[in-house]
């Protein structure tokens, strides 16, 4: 009989003295054949098994646990030579044999490799136990970090829904993060369309604030989070033109516009355009009055060159731009266009009754001035209102003297 070291052979019960069971030979060699063929998954070889069922899900882990398995397996396999039957020797199964099924031949040198390792069980134990608790903590911190960014983005949203935006900020910055390095782009996408739409926001309280480097700064951060959000651009040509940067300022509006008609956003699409239009506007106003009254005709041609630039950012005229096209010609001396560009004013207006008394007033004079007496009366007699009201009637005093 093969004697194993540090493992007694069972006894039966009530005999202590190392007499053998009263079971005979066959059913001892039945038994013996049976652990064999079955082995139990207790002692190392089971621990060795639970560790590689565990690292299965990670293929670099199921390589190293199969690979540290082998050794400790080899560790065991010195301390016998052969059994009662066959010498065997346990080989380094591939860390790609999944499927593998052990022969009769393996399951016996399991058997013997749990009995043989008796004496070193406390260590190899610990060992083993060691490595299932790394591959657990492993596990555990992936499927962590596979679930923190979504939890950071159900706050954020939880935090925009609360009006408390300076939290949503930070928390969407960080899901968005997070699910950079969890490769999650849709998570990443719909955090970065959140984030432009707060950076509009707060570029345009910066603008009311009059900080106007701050809301550039945050216009620019919009659009490289989302460049189809036509918001930023809005804000970014409002920034530069408060900072009197005008011709950066125009592109930055020219290109709002572009974006809000093809993501169909009409309102920031009308925005930008009332912004190129008033710029452009006001610099006609500005040279037709830098004299007072007497306009001078390089005045005029300057007024009617800032007006023209509307047609290159393809912005339809209003009333204001028509009346300051008005004025222009009038003072070049082409009333019929004067006149034509008030009538032009006059279809569109939708002001107040002052500003209209402004257009009839131009219109008045223009018509005066082409020696169409009637037809300057009915128009002046429509400009008697508010502050335009001395001038029209000094007027009509003189068409009828």
């Amino acid at each position: 009989m093969l004697t194993i070291p540090g493992r007694p052979e069972a006894h039966s019960a009530g005999h202590f003295g190392g007499a053998r069971s009263g079971r005979s030979n066959v059913q001892r060699r039945q038994e013996s054949t049976r652990r064999r063929a079955h082995p139990t998954p207790g002692g190392t070889a089971g621990a060795v098994t639970f560790v590689q069922k565990v690292a299965e899900p990670f293929g670099f882990l199921r390589i190293f646990i199969n690979r540290f398995a082998c050794r400790v397996q080899k560790r065991g396999s010195a301390s016998f030579s052969h059994d009662r039957t066959r010498k065997t020797r346990r080989g380094c199964p591939s860390p790609y044999a999944e499927h593998h099924q052990p022969t009769t031949t393996e399951a016996m040198t399991v058997t013997h490799l749990t009995r043989a390792m008796t004496p070193w069980k406390p260590v190899t134990r610990l060992a083993v136990l060691l490595m299932a608790l790394i591959v657990c903590t492993a596990a555990t911190a992936f499927g962590q970090d596979d679930q923190e960014y979504k939890r950071v983005y159900n706050a954020a949203i939880e935090a925009a829904k609360a009006k408390n935006y300076t939290e949503a900020y930070r928390l969407y910055t960080q899901a968005a993060t997070l699910a950079e390095q969890a490769g999650d782009q849709d998570v990443v996408t719909s955090s970065n369309r959140v984030l432009a739409q707060l950076e509009f926001a707060l570029s345009q309280r910066s603008l009311k604030q009059e900080n106007y480097e701050q809301a550039l700064k945050q216009a620019e951060q919009g659009i490289a989070r989302n460049p189809e959000y036509a918001g930023n651009y809005y804000s970014k040509g409002l920034a530069l033109k408060n900072l009197d940067r005008i011709d950066e300022a125009m592109d930055a509006l020219a290109k709002a516009i572009e974006v809000a008609e093809a993501s169909s956003d009409r309102r920031i699409a009308s925005l930008a355009e009332n912004a190129i239009r008033e710029q452009f506007t006001f610099l006609a106003s500005s040279a037709l009055t830098r004299n007072g009254e007497n306009i001078r005709r390089s005045d005029a041609e300057e007024a009617l060159a800032h007006l023209a630039k509307l047609e290159q950012y393809n912005i339809e005229p209003d009333a204001d731009v028509y009346y300051y096209m008005a004025e222009a010609y009038a003072a070049l001396g082409n009333y019929e266009q004067a006149v034509a560009m008030a009538d032009q004013a006059l279809e569109i207006h939708r002001g107040s009754r002052t500003d209209k008394a402004k257009i009839y007033l131009i219109k008045g004079e223009a018509l005066m001035n082409q020696g169409d007496a009637t037809s300057a009366r009915a128009a002046l007699e429509n400009a008697l209102f508010g502050q335009y009201r001395q001038r029209a009637q000094y007027l009509l005093d003189e068409l009828g003297s």
